[in-house]
């Protein structure tokens, strides 16, 4: 594990690190055509499939006792998905789960394994998580997808190249760990999530956080969004073909 900052991973501690993490998750989008091929995608061109849970999230937040996102529709959403997607990994084999899968685009002599995409899951949880926290302190720029904190403006280039180095960073610094461990990882991330999620209000649930383009924008439907990017990397897994290992 990475030193913790207020229960946050280092690697993702500042807000640098943070915007350009996300970043790629909205901009890619225009790099990757849908139509890629769906054998051996690259470790970060799956990234983009986040930015499309929007319909998801939105039809399964609200279910008619107040308008909005509800709590416990988060919490009941998130803790299915997680168990389904644990249930699903543990049924693979070790060839499965250790095998190379993805070449990396930060560096194309490396590659993700599925349990790779499984650990990385994490990163982007404590991404999230890390990004509230700013909003709910006052932060002007939480999300910070086209400039820094000094307004500065990041070319696509610039972004692109940080967030490449910063998930090869945690995919090697992770990659390699039994499945006990990468669940472990996992887990650590969701209980950041959890612990967030019980202290939030109401009313802060509902409110936009500034810059997200994930789900409907609100700080409840970005946290419910980590259940759908689990679902989304193991279906790049999936087409990448990890149950023909």
């Amino acid at each position: 594990y990475p030193r913790m900052t207020h229960s946050i991973p280092a690697a993702v501690a500042s807000n640098s690190l943070v915007s350009v993490g996300m970043a790629v998750l909205m901009i890619v989008v225009s790099r990757i055509s849908m139509k890629s091929p769906v054998t051996k995608h690259t470790a970060t061109s799956h990234l983009y499939s986040i930015f499309f849970i929007d319909h998801s999230v939105r039809r399964g937040l609200s279910h008619g006792r107040r308008k909005g996102v509800e709590r416990w529709v988060i919490e009941k959403k998130l803790n299915e998905d997680r168990a389904w997607l644990l249930q699903t990994y543990a049924a693979l084999s070790n060839d499965q789960l250790f095998s190379d899968l993805t070449p990396s685009e930060h560096d194309p002599d490396n590659f993700w394994s599925a349990l790779d995409h499984l650990a990385h899951l994490a990163l982007i949880e404590h991404n999230f998580a890390a990004m509230v926290r700013r909003h709910i302190e006052g932060h002007p720029n939480p999300v910070g997808l086209r400039e820094a904190d000094d307004g500065t403006p990041r070319t696509m280039e610039q972004i692109m190249a940080s967030v490449h180095a910063m998930t090869e960073e945690w995919q090697r610094e992770h990659h390699g760990k039994s499945f006990d461990e990468v669940v472990a990882l996992g887990a650590s991330a969701r209980a950041v999530t959890l612990q967030l999620l019980s202290e939030l209000t109401d009313e802060q649930l509902n409110e936009r956080l500034p810059g997200a383009p994930w789900a409907d924008g609100t700080i409840g439907g970005v946290l419910a969004a980590n259940a759908d990017h689990g679902r989304m990397h193991w279906k790049w897994a999936k087409d990448a073909g990890v149950l023909e290992i």
